[in-house]
């Protein structure tokens, strides 16, 4: 985009006048003299400007001022944690302004990952570009970084903050997790070191002997491609509305901005042969809109998702007292085959139905476990459907089965009245154990004993899970969801007063590492989350009983 640019003005750095508000931001943490970090943001700015970035204070020809500056530290404002270098307003800014526009080309991608290690061309370029994006973004961040500053991107490096800045929790030690125990969060964790491992292990296997001269060990070792992905998860985002079609980047400057929940703002792209031709643009364009009004000083936010507490940590390395998404998984399961043959009560028939059940979830390639998440106002809808399956005895489903079988052979005007009646029925006849009496309850099962599991599976696909079944179907679903999020609480090794009273008592709060505050915040939230869960389902219960 052709324009005059007006000389960079000491890059943005803050005047005295700006001193006062910007402590505000800092809280209680005084700013060494001569802080590095400053003079880091400088040439970060200097080289976005060199860049055709317009990070100016003043107005050019059709230009209006950049409307932000750099934090060396900022606060957040929901847990008063710091949460390291942000942008804030250096004026006011308006809904829908323009905060930023970044040439695609001061991006780091996959195409340039390629070129970093020889091009398409090269036997090692092609390999790199057959690598998931994430891998070869994690390569290009280490070769870039061990460059140092021959690297186009050094001015950018300069302000990435360390891994222990970061702290996602699959980079935490063991002594750390153990702040973690109870919740779903710490299987997460073991899970994503355990494939971080494995894809470390193929890099050394199929990567780095094609080249081994360009993966020096002091570059290219396991701590710092924890590094690397700490970097990506918390920074990199697909942009879309790009002429080369959706890209997964690490975006200098934009990636500075904090999250908020409650924001609406996210970074975008834009792109000459799309709707944005109409600006004239010579090349795709990174730009981020204002979602709401700024006053002078306050910072910038956008949203990194909707996105729970457990994800947050996992990836970002931190947690919120105030959350809209947050949330906690929830684990349900059929009985397993062992289990089955020990069970009191099962003859053949209950035990055909279990088998059945699990070929159904096998062709929906579902699995016999389950994890789905509840939040603080509702349980999701999927989750009472796979309970509604794991609860369904051979009454109810010989009932369903006999219900569908009525229904076939009557006319469409009585299908609707017999399906309207039986509905009343079903959720009004509470002592009646099925439709039709005990008799009848006996006949539809019997007349499942000639089927197998397979035929049983199949009928199943012909029950609609999401609608009701029967009262007792219905009760042993939430009886079931109850029971839990019961066993859930159960797990911590702490009670939520526990966690709150650990919280309140500031002095003593702060003291803490960071690892073990965010855990305890974290945690707090994933029970409190859990004592709602059982309250609104003891209260659909007794709602159903009453």
């Amino acid at each position: 985009r052709a324009r005059a640019r007006a000389p960079a003005p000491a890059a943005l750095r803050m005047s005295a006048a700006e001193e006062g508000p910007m402590k505000k931001m800092q809280g209680l943490m005084p700013k060494p003299a001569g802080d590095p970090r400053l003079g880091a943001n400088g040439k970060l700015l200097d080289w976005l400007d060199e860049g055709d970035v317009y990070v100016s204070e003043l107005s050019d020809w059709g230009q209006a001022p950049h409307p932000l500056a750099i934090s060396v530290e900022t606060i957040d404002q929901d847990n008063a944690e710091p949460s390291g270098r942000g942008l804030l307003a250096r004026r006011e800014i308006n809904e829908g302004e323009e905060m930023l526009v970044l040439p695609f080309k001061l991006c780091m991608t996959k195409e340039g990952a390629v070129e970093a290690f020889g091009g398409e061309e090269s036997r090692l370029g092609a390999a790199v570009g057959e690598l998931d994006d994430y891998l070869a973004l994690a390569l290009f961040l280490l070769n870039e970084r061990e460059r140092g500053d021959e690297s186009f991107w050094a001015p950018y490096y300069a302000v990435l903050p360390s891994l222990q800045e970061v702290n996602p929790t699959f980079a935490w030690d063991e002594s750390s997790l153990e702040a973690l125990e109870g919740s779903p969060l710490l299987a997460s964790t073991r899970s994503m070191q355990g494939k971080l491992t494995r894809e470390w292990e193929a890099l050394q296997s199929t990567i780095f002997p094609l080249a081994p001269e360009k993966f020096p060990e002091e570059a290219f070792n396991y701590d710092l491609f924890v590094w690397a992905f700490a970097m990506l998860f918390s920074r990199a985002v697909r942009i879309r509305s790009l002429e080369r079609g959706e890209t997964l980047a690490l975006v200098p400057y934009a990636d500075l901005i904090n999250h908020s929940p409650f924001s609406n703002a996210f970074i975008d792209g834009r792109s000459p042969s799309g709707l944005d031709k109409v600006f004239n643009l010579k090349e795709d364009e990174v730009v981020l809109y204002a979602d709401r009004s700024y006053k002078r000083m306050e910072q910038v936010v956008i949203s990194y998702g909707q996105k729970s507490n457990a994800e947050l940590l996992l990836l970002y390395g931190f947690a919120l007292d105030r959350n809209p998404f947050n949330s906690v998984d929830v684990g349900v399961a059929l009985l397993d085959k062992t289990a089955a043959e020990n069970e009191e009560g099962l003859d053949d028939i209950d035990k055909q139905l279990l088998e059945a059940k699990r070929i159904f979830l096998d062709v929906r390639n579902r699995q016999d476990e389950a994890a789905f998440p509840v939040y603080a106002d509702r349980y999701p809808e999927e989750l009472l459907e796979y309970l509604r399956l794991l609860v369904l005895s051979s009454e109810d489903f010989a009932g369903a089965l006999a219900q569908r079988q009525r229904l076939q052979e009557a006319s469409v005007s009585d299908q609707l009245r017999r399906a309207a009646t039986m509905l009343v029925e079903d959720t009004t006849k509470a002592d009646e154990p099925a439709r039709g009496g005990a008799a009848t309850v006996t006949a539809s099962r019997d007349s499942l004993a000639g089927m197998d599991a397979k035929a049983m599976a199949l009928a199943l696909g012909n029950i609609d899970f999401r609608e009701y079944i029967s009262r007792d179907n219905e009760e042993g679903a939430l009886a079931a969801l109850k029971s839990t999020a019961e066993a859930a609480v159960e797990r911590y090794p702490t009670t939520e007063a526990q966690d709150q009273a650990l919280m309140e008592d500031g002095f003593m709060f702060r003291t803490l590492p960071r690892e073990v505050r965010m855990s305890i915040r974290h945690r707090r939230a994933e029970k409190s989350i859990l004592r709602r869960t059982i309250a609104v389902v003891e209260k659909d219960l007794a709602r159903m009983r009453s």
